[in-house]
């Protein structure tokens, strides 16, 4: 990433001015607020996510990490393993075996979305399986992805298992260290942005999200900053005018 300086001088509008947070330079917005365009994510520890994003493992994973970041005297939160939210990462869960959860759930999606009507799934889908059950052995290798109802079938289940990623993972570090902070994978879809922040406290992304209680913003600043964007560095002030830091 760009240098401090060298942002200044690429991006400076009239409304912005120059200013210091806790004796650190910053682009600072006509709200007073820092411009983060970047933070140190080496503060955050990893919470580092099992491939099937319904295993219970999750819930593991969020411990072990806890019991790292409980110890660090640096940590500023949590965040957790950036994940694919794309048509690819749903035809791997596709051709998961039948006791996977990922695949579990995603054949209960399909039920519940055809109002438990096999025929009508197969009719969407090009399938010829008598039951929901035989669908938990279906690889789906000759399902076109590109039919519109599949594409916004698909669309939806991503959205829904980024939801359920950030909520999970919040209820888990509710338990696995208490008043914790958790800050989103990067995200730049932005309805999974704006699905994430209603769990997680702090947003990651490349869009502004006036919603997000909390947000570090990895771009450059937009014209007209929303007041939650905060900047992170070497010092965690800013985001203390907003949220609190973890306990130790």
């Amino acid at each position: 990433m760009r240098g401090f300086t060298s942002l200044f001088a690429f991006y400076q509008p009239s409304h912005y001015r120059l200013g210091e947070v806790a004796g650190r330079k910053w682009l600072v917005s006509p709200s007073g607020q820092p411009v983060a365009w970047r933070y140190d994510s080496s503060q955050l520890q990893l919470i580092t996510l099992p491939p099937d994003p319904f295993d219970d493992d999750l819930v593991t994973a969020t411990q072990v990490a806890a019991k790292l970041g409980r110890n660090r005297a640096d940590l500023l939160g949590y965040t957790w393993t950036p994940s694919a939210w794309t048509p690819a990462r749903l035809a791997q869960i596709r051709r998961l075996n039948a006791d996977s959860a990922a695949k579990q759930q995603y054949i209960g999606y399909l039920k519940e979305r055809y109002a438990y009507s096999i025929e009508r799934v197969n009719e969407i889908y090009g399938l010829e399986s008598t039951s929901f059950s035989d669908l938990l052995t279906e690889t789906f290798a000759k399902l076109e992805t590109t039919k519109p109802t599949v594409a916004a079938d698909d669309r939806q289940f991503l959205l829904d298992t980024a939801a359920r990623v950030a909520e999970a993972l919040a209820e888990a570090l509710k338990e696995a260290h208490p008043g914790a902070l958790l800050f989103t994978e990067p995200v730049d879809d932005a309805e999974i942005a704006a699905l994430m922040a209603q769990f997680a406290p702090v947003l990651v992304s490349r869009q502004p999200l006036a919603a997000a209680r909390a947000q570090v913003l990895l771009a450059k600043p937009p014209l007209v900053m929303p007041k939650n964007i905060v900047g992170l560095a070497d010092d965690p002030q800013p985001l203390e005018a907003l949220l609190s830091i973890p306990s130790k």
